[in-house]
């Protein structure tokens, strides 16, 4: 939707002229004028703010007044830099904006969360090279290095980094302190008592939000709720989702979680929210498509305000000394924040708190390669008669050995090409060096939509043409959760078909909900921190370093399909994924009985 600060600014200077106000006249304030024009407050103090940079309004203290000589911003010898981490948030994207209509030049200096660290460096070699005339810097987490580093730069700059309060500049923020206690008490309202919050691990912002939201657990007496700090390493989507998955294995009577805005996306898609659990989410810096459900909030309902502030606090900062005045004091300003309800919470009794008990595990095995040695029920009374591996060499679009192939960001490690035995069934996995760096079928998920430039396929047709007794998958799943999100169509040449829908275990134990009955679990996730078992047709297998077994430990299955038409030829397989339920799926060899 086109922003309606342009049109605030407008019926103002319209307000002005019919009340025939003289330069230097009192106005009333934003609150005062946003209701008497018909807009909302924060509309109305942008529409302010930018009127003060383009020289129509001044300030006489707080007060507002009108300009005693129209002017607009002078000319910049130089540019203004953004340094933004995360690059280009909502933030960031409004604050182009707005320098763009101001004609204003600037540019971008974009970090990934992950090197936030370099932050410092960053600016250094900024101040120490060729100087921008003044500096935005965006930030989500902040160091004491930044802090000691931001003190050494006297360039004009203005700082949005929600718990830094630097005393050298300008600074822009919403009140923590308002967004806690404001998501502690939604929840509590709602039945919640087993709360945590989920952050980051480090940085002394990170320790103040903690201490904010154990000082607003504790008075509501929710002294469990105080002690739960769910913690990553790094933003990592892929460490974030593991991260999540063993806080929830370890607290599984946590009902809700606390988080930042920028973690909301990778919770909804790791957990069913909020029938798993609920979610309310601090800020809102996101571009794009929002989470689905639509996530419970605590945010300003108008992210423009502070970018417009920052613009024009920064702008009156470079104007002062250009003109040769000594520079203002820095100031620190603080936004309330508003409790925006979505679809990620739920209503959950007090009587009935979750009790936090024992998750099951599968019994304990001496070496993991003695799950490969689960030989299938048929296979042991009805022969081993001859064998034929499917050839999945043209379908092949994924490595298992590299970075962001298999079924995310981690590789599979110590699974090596060639002929290999599981469950007593001869799986050909392919030797991706010799078949263009492919060595696997993976499919479109959430979570995997390309690869070299090219979207992964929702479904394909593996050729059979084959009378088989039975039909023998191995495979692998990411972004486990109980839904039925593939399944494999046999095609006869009568014409008839035979569907094996694939349904992941996903998370157990604790107070999570059971799947529904109709859904028969036959996969799990790869990773170690889901439970493995062993299913009526469908086995795991531990794939392990054969050098130090217990240093890593990742999980592929097979499925067994056992042909209830025999005689009738087998044409073709159709693989097919709903690409949207989440969980990932890579399909790493077929075999058929004959």
């Amino acid at each position: 939707m086109k922003s309606q600060f342009p049109l605030a600014a407008q019926a103002l200077q319209n307000w002005v002229a019919v009340q025939k106000l003289h330069p230097g006249a009192p106005l009333p304030s934003s609150k005062k004028l946003a209701k008497e024009l018909g807009f909302t407050a924060a509309i109305m103090m942008r529409a302010c703010q930018s009127l003060l940079s383009s020289g129509v309004l001044s300030r006489n203290g707080y007060k507002l007044t009108i300009a005693r000589e129209k002017s607009t911003p002078s000319s910049f010898q130089g540019v203004i830099c953004i340094v933004a981490c995360p690059p280009d948030d909502a933030f960031v994207h409004t604050v182009k904006e707005l320098l763009t209509e101001r004609g204003i030049l600037y540019r971008t200096i974009n970090v990934p969360s992950s090197a936030y660290t370099t932050l410092p460096d960053i600016l250094t070699k900024l101040f120490n090279g060729e100087k921008p005339v003044g500096i935005i810097l965006k930030t989500k987490t902040a160091t004491e290095s930044l802090k000691l580093t931001l003190r050494t730069i006297d360039i004009p700059m203005v700082v949005y980094a929600e718990g830094l309060h630097p005393t050298t500049h300008s600074s822009v923020q919403m009140d923590s302190h308002q967004a806690v206690e404001k998501s502690v008490n939604h929840l509590y309202e709602l039945g919640h008592r087993r709360i945590a919050l989920f952050t980051v691990s480090h940085g002394f912002t990170v320790r103040e939000w903690i201490e904010l939201y154990q000082t607003a657990c504790l008075k509501r007496g929710l002294k469990e709720a105080a002690s739960t700090i769910w913690s990553t390493e790094n933003y990592r989507p892929d460490l974030v989702h593991e991260a999540l998955l063993e806080a929830r294995q370890r607290h599984p009577e946590v009902s809700a979680i606390l988080t930042w805005d920028c973690f909301v996306m990778q919770v909804t898609r790791t957990f069913s929210v909020p029938r798993e659990i609920s979610v309310v989410g601090m800020g809102k810096s996101w571009l794009g498509p929002a989470p689905r459900p639509p996530v419970t909030m605590v945010q300003l309902r108008d992210l423009d305000v502070l970018a417009s502030w920052a613009c024009t606090n920064l702008i009156e900062q470079i104007q002062t000394i250009q003109a040769g005045k000594p520079p203002k004091p820095p100031t620190e300003t603080l936004f309330v924040p508003e409790l925006l309800p979505g679809k990620s919470t739920r209503v959950i009794s007090a009587k009935k708190l979750p009790v936090k008990t024992q998750v099951t595990s599968a019994p304990p095995i001496a070496h993991p390669s003695q799950t490969w040695r689960n030989i299938y029920p048929f296979l042991k009374t009805n022969g081993q008669d001859e064998w034929r591996p499917l050839d999945l060499s043209k379908l092949a679009n994924h490595s298992i050995t590299r970075q962001h192939g298999w079924l995310g960001a981690e590789p599979l490690e110590h699974f090596p090409p060639g002929l290999r035995s599981i469950h007593g069934v001869p799986f050909q996995i392919l030797n991706e060096k010799r078949n263009r760096g492919h060595a696997v079928v993976t499919f479109r998920s959430p979570h995997s939509h390309s690869t070299k430039g090219k979207r992964l396929p929702m479904g394909v047709s593996v050729k059979v043409n084959l009378q088989t007794k039975a039909l023998y998958f191995l495979h692998g799943c990411g972004y486990a959760k109980s839904v039925a999100f593939a399944e494999y169509i046999i095609h006869f040449a009568s014409g008839h078909k035979s569907s094996i829908p694939l349904v992941p275990l996903g998370l157990t134990g604790g107070n999570l909900p059971k799947p529904p009955k109709h859904l028969r679990p036959n996969l799990q996730d790869w990773w170690d921190g889901y439970e493995q078992r062993d299913f009526p047709h469908a086995h795991h297998a531990t794939v392990y370093d054969v050098a130090n077994p217990t240093s890593y430990e990742r999980t592929l299955y097979s499925l067994e399909w056992i042909n209830p038409r025999p005689t009738d030829k087998v044409c073709s397989i159709e693989v097919c994924v709903d690409a949207n339920a989440g969980p990932v799926l890579a399909l790493v060899a077929v075999t058929a009985l004959l």
